[in-house]
């Protein structure tokens, strides 16, 4: 089986003032096979947290390609979420809770939601 993700010569600048581009990522190229796990080492500002809104297809990057089961990533792909390093969790519900929310957004009953949230805490406690 190929690549769950693959990612081909991604690079990504932001405009730092009318003139000038910064580059955040230059020629990045990375592919995960199924079962894999990956992690992504840097120092703050190393463009990790860029890399990874890329690959889910939060933002585009300025030039190269991803690809998610084969298929180019032209923005957010069903089923995949992403954790940000600044998540803000409903302070009203319990972990759980707040574990089952988006599924519930998307239309599963609570039962069943938090059914699920709890699967999902055992595999990662």
């Amino acid at each position: 089986m190929g690549a769950i993700i693959e990612v081909n010569n991604v690079r990504k600048t932001f405009k730092k003032d009318a003139t000038q581009d910064l580059l955040v990522l230059d020629q990045i190229d990375l592919a995960v096979k199924p079962g894999e796990i990956v992690a992504l080492l840097g120092t703050s500002g190393s463009g990790k947290s860029t890399l990874l809104r890329i690959i889910s297809g939060l933002i585009a990057p300025s030039s190269g390609q991803v690809k998610f089961m084969g298929q180019p990533v032209s923005g957010p792909i069903p089923g995949v979420g992403m954790v940000f390093q600044s998540f803000a969790l409903l302070p009203h519900k319990t972990v759980l809770e707040n574990i089952a929310f988006p599924l519930q957004v998307k239309g599963m009953s609570t039962a069943d939601s938090i059914q699920r949230a709890m699967e999902m805490v055992e595999l990662v406690s």
